[in-house]
């Protein structure tokens, strides 16, 4: 009932990376210690994945991000975004990323209680019987809320919006 084995060897580890494919019929997934479609190339091209799991804050943001979909759309592999522990920014950005993506396959929707979440207004979206809705306003559909950052500012410096 697993959906897939996510990063069961170091990144950079290929021969391992052959191992595991070749002891397992399960789905194998990495990505969020990728950070180029380089990166994810030769294990692409081996067929030693099945799930690519891009990390906007650490691919290159959404160029790097959509070389990596681009990968995956060639290659007829799913596209599961990485977001992790991450800050309400990248979460924000990811959300949009996934929406723009061919071959989506699912959001990573991390329910830790995150106190960067509450830098955003309007705040993020929660999901509603399993679905994220994407918010339709410009940018990434957010403003940042100045007094809830002035709470994380040992000192600010103010940047004309």
């Amino acid at each position: 009932g697993m959906a897939w084995l996510e990063e069961p060897v170091p990144p950079d580890d290929l021969p391992g990376y052959r191992r595991v494919r070749a002891g397992t019929r399960l789905r194998l997934a990495a990505g969020e210690s990728h950070f180029t479609a380089g990166d994810l190339r030769e294990l692409v091209a081996e067929g030693l994945l099945d799930v690519l799991q891009p990390d906007i804050a650490r691919a290159g943001g959404f160029t790097g991000c959509r070389r990596i979909a681009a990968l995956a759309d060639a290659w007829n592999l799913a596209i599961a975004p990485h977001t992790g522990a991450s800050g309400a920014l990248c979460i924000a950005a990811t959300l949009h990323l996934a929406a723009a993506t061919p071959r989506f396959l699912v959001f990573e929707h991390m329910v830790l209680d995150n106190p960067l979440a509450a830098l955003l207004t309007p705040p993020l979206p929660r999901p509603e019987a399993g679905v994220l809705s994407v918010p339709g306003r410009p940018g990434l559909g957010f403003d940042l809320d100045d007094a809830a950052l002035d709470r994380f500012c040992r000192r600010r410096v103010l940047v004309p919006r």
